[in-house]
């Protein structure tokens, strides 16, 4: 393991959801970078540390288009 973000949780033992991060080289240097979405940021990071090398806010959702409650 190279890094990590954040801390594993036992209580956590099955994902149920997508995470929403994928690995390529996006700058075409030979170097592979992670691209994730967290903290409301689409970020483009640094491979071999982990560190924030591009990031752009998310846009916010359009009126009128919202998440549905779970009932």
């Amino acid at each position: 393991m190279l890094w990590q973000l954040g801390r594993p949780d036992p209580r956590n033992g099955l994902l149920t959801n997508d995470t929403p991060f994928q690995i390529h080289d996006v700058d075409g240097d030979g170097k592979n970078e992670v691209v994730v979405v967290r903290d409301f940021q689409l970020q483009i990071l640094d491979g071999r540390t982990g560190r924030v090398k591009k990031w752009v806010w998310m846009p916010p959702i359009p009126a009128g288009m919202h998440r549905p409650r779970a009932e």
